[in-house]
């Protein structure tokens, strides 16, 4: 091409140099490779590691001239210096690959600690400062690598992710014969390929950064956000270590997925609006941050206080007076299927969760539009517009816990609605109307006097105590059309074990009071309130339904209808 043409369609851009590389090429003389504070920790599981490992032996056993495995990108960091923003996970199992052969073929062991470290006290790849010091004892120490497949503790999620990539490469490569091996080793270090791409600044890498995946391991959008603030903080590189070592440590604590979790929030949490949570709107929400200066004190106040408040409704451990009232609330919230009453319930506790009366009205406000949207009677979106409208009230007690307008009050028709609901049949024999039926009746057995705060994976199986296909001991007492509405009412349920379940059937209420009560199972409160009944009657079950209409309604601080 001419320079003509260089003018017509513009130049070779400069600052990114890409080229395929074997891994004995990459790995030598001193280049040096650093894992920045902003990536996220080594998080390979057994099926990547395995599927590496597989491949190689695959592409060596049939003869293959060369073997590609994908792109690792290179931000200059100094001369000789790297961050390495993409390929961490695949340079890192492959560094424990490398120190499996060390190990194993002691004889040519120092050919691999070459591609290991660039000298003693100099390894080649260093990760995070929270996994550099176990990596660099277990992997890049000659004859310690059989030790970390045999771990049973690490310190972090990240540790014990390479505990068990050592435990599947030792295991798929046991049974080799050291000629086998060698002839292996020298088909990944001189065959297996990489496109490798360096970049003179982050800038240049952000063109392929955001596309390119670590095999199978999407870059999600917690990272993606991660590292944008940490590179466009205004913060010295002390200030910048600091806060990436706050960012560690609470990653640690939460655990990877929990981490991203908080992150994926964040948006919500200060718009109060779930429709942020695409790639391109993390990015717009870093730049309002840094056009407000206010990414320093994001990372350092903002995401801590909010990361201990996640911690604090995952764990269900708010402290204080009323503990015990908020964490059973926040259970029954954790086992409803929309979780959209989250963002703003980390926002409340970080910053007001001090003030135990408000959090205690808060959770109960929160818990009673939850399950009143769940009822049908708050539709989703006057749920969606009140969670917008917590955010917004910044705790002002009146706008939120006001009784006629504020956040969390019930509008005449949404009463309506909720008692209409709670007192009609409930019908359907699909799974969801199942599980559905399942948590009413753990809600209800909630707030109970004495009762438990079940949990949806034990054995729990709903009871129908007149049978909804009726029964010989039934059929006298109601007619079809009766049992077609009393047997759905949810004074007609209980919650029992499924072999108990089994054995009632359809049998009559004297049998079944007996296993109810008489087999040495589980009684919950549900079935504690009608252990005087002795006939179950269409007035029974009336007044059942109304007594567990009333227990949510106080439960919610709302006055029970008349019937």
């Amino acid at each position: 091409m001419s320079h003509d043409d260089d003018d017509f369609f513009g130049a070779q851009p400069s600052g990114l140099d890409s080229g395929v590389m074997n891994l004995t090429r990459f790995l030598r003389g001193e280049i040096k490779l650093f894992v920045p504070r902003y990536q996220r920790p080594y998080s390979w599981t057994e099926e990547h590691v395995s599927k590496l490992i597989q491949d190689f032996m695959r592409a060596w056993e049939r003869g293959g001239a060369l073997y590609f495995i994908g792109e690792i990108v290179l931000v200059r960091k100094g001369p000789d210096e790297w961050h390495l923003a993409d390929g961490q996970q695949r340079l890192t199992t492959l560094t424990m690959f490398l120190a499996y052969l060390r190990d194993r073929l002691a004889e040519h062991g120092d050919r691999f600690q070459r591609m290991i470290v660039i000298r003693e006290g100099r390894p080649r790849l260093r990760l995070r400062p929270a996994d550099e010091a176990f990596f660099h004892f277990h992997v890049q120490t000659p004859d310690r690598f059989a030790g970390l497949a045999q771990l049973d503790e690490t310190s972090t999620d990240s540790q014990g992710c390479m505990s068990v990539a050592a435990e599947v490469i030792t295991n798929a490569l046991a049974g080799l014969p050291r000629d086998k091996l060698l002839e292996l080793a020298r088909f990944a270090c001189g065959k297996v390929l990489f496109n490798v791409t360096k970049a003179e600044d982050p800038s240049g890498a952000a063109l392929v950064f955001g596309t390119i995946n670590d095999r199978g391991q999407p870059i999600s959008k917690a990272d993606l956000m991660k590292s944008a603030l940490l590179d466009r903080a205004r913060m010295s590189e002390e200030e910048k270590d600091r806060a990436a070592q706050l960012w560690e440590e609470l990653e640690d604590r939460l655990g990877r997925e929990a981490f991203a979790q908080l992150l994926e929030l964040t948006p919500a949490i200060f718009h109060g609006n779930h429709d942020l949570l695409a790639p391109g709107d993390l990015g717009a929400f870093t730049q309002s941050l840094e056009d407000r200066e206010a990414v320093e004190s994001f990372l350092t106040d903002w995401l801590p206080r909010h990361g201990q408040a996640l911690i604090d409704i995952r764990e269900e451990a708010v402290s204080g007076p009323y503990a015990f009232e908020i964490n059973r609330r926040i259970h029954c919230l954790k086992l409803l299927i929309e979780q959209t009453w989250l963002p703003m319930a980390v926002s409340f506790l970080a910053n007001h969760g001090k003030d135990h009366e408000k959090t205690r009205a808060f959770f109960r406000g929160v818990d009673l539009i939850a399950y009143a949207t769940m009822f049908a009677a708050v539709l989703p979106h006057s749920r969606d517009a009140r969670w917008k409208r917590v955010i917004e009230a910044d705790g002002d007690p009146k706008k939120l816990f006001d009784e006629h307008n504020g956040v969390f009050a019930l509008t005449p028709q949404e009463r309506d609605r909720l008692a209409q609901r709670l007192g009609a049949p409930f019908k359907g024999d699909r799974s969801a109307e199942a599980e559905k039926r399942k948590l009413i009746l753990i809600r209800i057995n909630a707030c109970l006097p004495g009762g438990e705060v079940l949990i949806r994976g034990m054995d729990l199986t709903v009871e129908h105590i007149l049978p909804a296909k009726g029964g010989p001991d039934w059929n006298d007492k109601f007619t079809p059309e009766e049992r077609s509405v009393y047997a759905h009412l949810i004074g007609n349920w209980t919650l029992i074990p499924l072999a108990q379940n089994q054995r009632c059937g359809n049998r009559g209420f004297a049998h079944k009071r007996k296993i109810y009560y008489e087999e040495g199972a589980p009684v919950y409160a549900v079935t504690r309130m009608f252990e005087r009944v002795q006939e179950w009657t269409k007035l029974a079950i009336d007044a059942r339904t109304s007594e567990m209409q009333a227990a949510l309604y106080r439960d919610w601080g709302l006055i029970p209808p008349s019937r």
